[in-house]
């Protein structure tokens, strides 16, 4: 018994990919990494190679290098500046084009205070959610 398939599969995601090509000045993507160490090949087909490809395509990207972000999650950050020159490195290697990529640098200080209380400080109780209240 052979089975004959009348069309193929179409993924969700074609229609979308669709207008990406027919009109790309439409979109905008704002992604990012957390500079918490040398990015290896798992941002690189994750993530880097659909960035390289929708800013090729026409696409305004925008990439974060967030390390409020590695400071309030993390007990240590090491050498935060060395890391955040890294990650610019390698999004160079992997083919963003600074001349059509916005790369930024979310770094702590006076013009990125998150609201208050929207960040945990140190010794800030840990809640789960309401249900922790019960």
């Amino acid at each position: 018994m052979t089975v004959e398939r009348t069309s193929a599969p179409t993924a969700p995601s074609q229609p979308l990919e669709q207008q990406v090509r027919d009109h790309p000045e439409r979109f905008r993507v704002l992604t990012g990494d957390r500079p918490t160490g040398p990015l290896h090949l798992g941002h690189y087909f994750g993530t880097l190679a659909n960035r390289v490809r929708l800013q090729r395509a026409g696409v305004e990207v925008f990439l974060v290098i967030a390390d409020y972000q590695v400071i309030t999650d993390r007990d240590g950050v090491g050498d935060l500046s060395a890391s955040v020159r890294e990650v610019v490195l390698d999004y160079l290697a992997a083919g963003i084009d600074p001349a059509r990529a916005t790369i930024f640098h979310a770094q702590r200080g006076p013009r990125a205070q998150p609201a208050r209380g929207a960040v945990p400080q140190p010794g800030d109780r840990r809640r789960a959610g309401p249900q922790s209240d019960r």
